[in-house]
């Protein structure tokens, strides 16, 4: 390829992209998710805190 044909075909390329990336659109957030019908919050971050402790074995 000539160094013109190849600026043209990277003008042709940057302008297809740069049409495709503003054409886009964007998934909606999900919604947050829920563990046996208990929300987390920001309470604890141990996730055992409703263990019981049975010792070391």
């Amino acid at each position: 390829m000539l160094d013109k044909e190849h600026e043209e075909w990277l003008e042709n390329r940057n302008a297809r992209r740069a049409a495709a990336k503003n054409n886009t659109k964007k998934p909606p957030i999900p919604p947050t998710k829920e563990t046996g019908g208990r929300r987390r919050s920001g309470g604890s971050a141990d996730d055992q805190t409703d263990r019981i402790w049975l010792g070391e074995a």
